[in-house]
């Protein structure tokens, strides 16, 4: 034993002495360190590892390393990955410009020489970029070395979505990890646009499953941590602050350095949305000049996200106005949203749940939008009501009963139209000819019919829906609301109580809209413009005290 040690400590001042020397003669003990691992003889290529994996390297002797290193990557086979990955795992990227230089040259000639090692340099790249304290000289470095493999090997792209899915920081992790993560995969796309589709969609994996954590309420209304209830006044830097812009990488923490929200998952999903709505900013305008062609091009994509994993996100909060706030930018960009949205409710092959999610989108779009003219509002309600008298005309007498599970799309509908009229009723009614086209919707058919959708759609819309109508005498619910209270208070009780309200909210739609109020504080400031807040009514349209019930109703979701 005290003979292998010796020779294995000579071993080791060898290298130590060859290191000193030049990049030739290292390369030579290198290569012949190689050639006696293959022959069994293994002392000499465990003490170039051992070498390799001191924790302090001075700057000259890696210089040497990796001068020497790029003249053996022909024989560094996968025979000989453990001395690999002791160079993979170098603390290269904060050193002096001419070893990162060096290095990238080095990683670029060994996975020219043997691809087998793209995976692992990927990925020992990738886990150095979640570091939320790294500088962003050391970003800047670590992101020429991927640019570099990247544009080399033509099949790297598709080797590296799935190591970003996989390396990507759990949610669990802080919000200043989570920033700098989505700085850095966002900046990845602007080199490699490739990777642009995966990376969107992984970001949106991450928001969905954080934005479904952050606590609900159990009664309707949104709770602000501020003690005035004020929902977006927040005092904190609000410029735009992209990853990357003209002056340079920004891809350090700088939003999450300040805690503003006081539940954990809320300030993730704030600090991630400032970010995202900063690169969206950044990527659709030149100088403030919105380069449409281009923005329309990202709607297409993050519709296509949309379908396939926000829609069928029935608890997500905040994600969606990343849509709201892309679709203000032109005007023909709410009408692409809009037609989205009405083709995927009107396919029958669309699951009836997600027929009637499309409907809540287009009620809680049109009604929160304060981009969207008048005119398309009222063609909306126009499409809407058309489609409702059309479901009418077509249903089978024995089956016009009002229960959700026979009729679920038909009554979302239905709610959808009651709710975009309520809230935009002022404009609608001041507009020319208004309170015309308000009756030739013909609302009296639609409530009188046997499937009575006032008695299947929220309370909450229902009152004041019908106090709305009632005062400028549309349509008179009334009549109508008392008898569905005669007709529940005349069902006989023939089980407990509670079982009996169960069964009655079980025939109710589900209350989501999902432009309910933002309440993300940072973020606030890219939506607070644009979003339309609800206008109190007035006193003569509260009359006869029918309209109790609270407005509006709000999804039971809460950013505390």
């Amino acid at each position: 034993m005290e003979r292998e040690e010796c020779s294995h400590n000579g071993a080791d001042t060898s290298i130590h002495q060859n290191s000193l020397r030049g990049p030739h003669i290292l390369a030579k003990m290198i290569k012949d360190a190689l050639e006696k691992d293959r022959h069994g003889v293994n002392k000499d290529y465990i003490a170039v590892i051992s070498h390799l994996s001191a924790t302090e390297m001075k700057p000259v002797v890696m210089r040497r390393w990796l001068q020497a290193l790029k003249l053996c990557v022909s024989q560094l086979t996968r025979d000989f990955d453990l001395l690999v990955g002791a160079t993979l795992r170098f603390s290269w990227f904060d050193k002096d410009p001419e070893i990162v230089q060096l290095y990238i040259d080095y990683l670029a000639n060994l996975i020219s020489a043997q691809t087998f090692y793209l995976k692992s340099t990927l990925t020992s790249l990738l886990q150095q970029l979640w570091i939320p304290t790294n500088p962003a000289s050391v970003s800047c470095n670590i992101h020429q070395a991927m640019d570099t493999i990247l544009q080399l090997v033509p099949t790297a792209p598709s080797v590296l979505m799935p190591l970003l899915t996989k390396n990507y920081p759990f949610k669990g992790r802080g919000p200043d990890i989570q920033e700098v993560a989505l700085k850095n995969v966002l900046y990845l796309t602007t080199y490699c646009p490739a990777l642009r589709d995966g990376v969107w969609e992984l970001i949106f994996h991450q928001m969905l499953s954080i934005d479904v954590d952050i606590p609900r309420l159990e009664e309707h209304g949104v709770i602000s941590d501020d003690t005035d209830g004020t929902q977006f006044h927040v005092e904190v830097d609000t410029e735009p602050n992209p990853c990357y812009n003209k002056e340079g990488l920004n891809l350090e923490p700088s939003y999450s350095h300040v805690q503003v929200m006081s539940n954990e998952s809320a300030e993730k999903m704030d600090v991630m949305m400032t970010v995202l709505l900063d690169h969206l900013h950044s990527l659709c305008y030149n100088d403030g000049v919105l380069l449409v062609d281009l923005a329309r091009h990202f709607l297409t994509l993050l519709l296509k996200i949309f379908d396939r994993m926000v829609l069928p996100t029935h608890a997500c909060s905040h994600v969606q106005f990343l849509l709201f706030r892309l679709t203000s930018l032109h005007e023909s960009f709410p009408g692409i949203f809009l037609d989205f949205l009405w083709e995927k409710f009107q396919d029958f092959n669309t699951p009836a749940v997600l027929r009637q999610t499309c409907a809540a989108y287009i009620a809680s779009y049109i009604a929160r939008s304060k981009f969207i003219p008048m005119m398309m509002a009222k063609l909306c309600l126009s499409i809407m009501m058309r489609r409702i008298h059309e479901y009418l005309d077509g249903c089978s007498p024995d089956n016009m009963k009002p229960e959700v599970k026979l009729h679920g799309p038909f009554f979302s509908l239905c709610q959808a139209v009651f709710y975009v009229f309520v809230f935009r009723h002022k404009a609608l009614l001041d507009s020319p000819d208004g309170l015309k086209f308000s009756r030739q919707l013909n609302f009296e058919r639609v409530i009188s019919s046997r499937l009575n959708p006032l008695k299947v759609c929220l309370p909450t819309v229902v009152e004041v829906f019908a106090s709305i109508t009632n005062h400028h005498e549309i349509v008179f619910c009334y009549s109508i609301l008392e008898q569905n209270k005669r007709l529940i208070l005349s069902t006989p009780v023939v089980t407990p109580e509670v079982k009996v309200q169960q069964q009655e909210q079980a025939n109710l739609l589900d209350c989501y809209f999902p432009f309910d109020p933002y309440c993300l504080k940072r973020s606030s400031l890219y939506v607070q413009s644009l979003y339309q807040e609800w206008e109190e009514m007035e006193i003569a349209e509260l009359e006869d005290d029918h309209s109790s019930m609270p407005w509006p109703p709000l999804s039971p979701t809460v950013c505390p």
